[in-house]
């Protein structure tokens, strides 16, 4: 496939650029000008010299980050259409995570829309996904496979409730999923005690700052957690590791990702992207003339949108 694609946006080793408004989209180096779909560190470099994006995403890049230098953060609101060069840019809730965003691209004949990570199932602890239609879009294809079908994370969660005679210990990612999951014990699991790893907390109070409520949680104390049956110990991956060959406490991990399933006592299938099903709704949600995919392989959306006469390509 060629490096460069000629259109509102194009692909760049740095990441998607826009020309006309003289900015990248989640650019994976420091540049002059970027906008920041959200604050996970594979979309959100954040040593650029100016930086766009709302203000939860702001937030969250500050606190990781916070013993670094950062760039200059500009904060947007949703639907707060901005100029910059000659586009017109707004962001729209995504539904990945808190501050998560969509951007649409506009210079007055042509519409584009990148999604970022996005999903559609509902999620209280961030702003829900919203639709947007667009002559070009840009989506991730983390998880474009039909096989795909993320199961309702309520029942996913509830399966919890199951193991009362010893402690879970939980993987999930310390930023975005490990909210979303403590929000979910809170309100599916409340007889459950929730610690969390000092890695999480930080972010817990970040969700707090702007009124999400993740239920009641505490941080992390061994000696505490060894006195208790009904507890669960959210852990980041790499610390849950250490907790591989336990036989004093459940295992799982909270994730779209078969794979990270294995070794578990308990599968909790709960993803914070899209599915083949999400897909093909946003696809119809945006009515595009020409679709570009991103981070996965759209190979089966490319064959299927063939068939429909809708031309998919791949910014690698």
């Amino acid at each position: 496939m060629p490096e460069t694609y000629k259109g509102l946006v194009t692909y760049t080793p740095s990441g998607l650029y826009c020309e006309k408004g003289g900015f990248f989209i989640d650019p994976s180096r420091p540049v002059r000008k970027s906008v920041i779909s959200h604050a996970h560190a594979d979309h959100a470099n954040p040593y650029s010299a100016e930086m766009i994006c709302t203000a939860p995403t702001a937030a969250l890049i500050m606190h990781r980050y916070r013993s670094r230098e950062t760039g200059l953060f500009k904060k947007v609101n949703f639907h707060e259409t901005f100029r910059s060069g000659s586009v017109d840019v707004t962001l729209i809730p995504a539904g990945h995570m808190l501050g998560s965003a969509q951007v649409l691209i506009s210079d007055g004949s042509e519409r584009w829309l990148y999604t970022g990570d996005f999903k559609l199932q509902p999620d209280p602890t961030c702003e829900p996904y919203q639709p947007a239609e667009a002559d070009v879009l840009i989506t991730e294809t983390t998880f474009a496979d039909p096989e795909v079908a993320h199961p309702d994370p309520v029942n996913e969660i509830k399966k919890i409730n199951e193991f009362t005679d010893r402690n879970l210990i939980l993987a999930a990612y310390s930023m975005g999923k490990a909210q979303r999951i403590s929000r979910m014990l809170a309100e599916h699991c409340p007889q459950r005690l929730v610690m969390v790893h000092p890695d999480i907390h930080g972010f817990n109070r970040v969700y707090e700052s702007f009124g999400i409520s993740l239920g009641a949680w505490v941080p992390y104390q061994a000696a505490g957690f060894k006195q208790i049956r009904h507890g669960v110990y959210l852990a980041p991956p790499y610390h849950f590791n250490n907790f591989r060959k336990s036989q004093r406490h459940f295992l799982a991990f909270a994730s779209g990702w078969t794979m990270l399933q294995k070794r578990c006592d308990l599968r909790l299938m709960i993803s914070d992207h899209a599915d083949w099903r999400d897909i093909l709704s946003v696809v119809g949600f945006t009515n595009p003339k020409k679709i570009y995919t991103l981070h996965g392989d759209g190979k089966l959306l490319r064959t299927l949108m063939a068939e429909r006469g809708l031309e998919v390509a791949k910014f690698n």
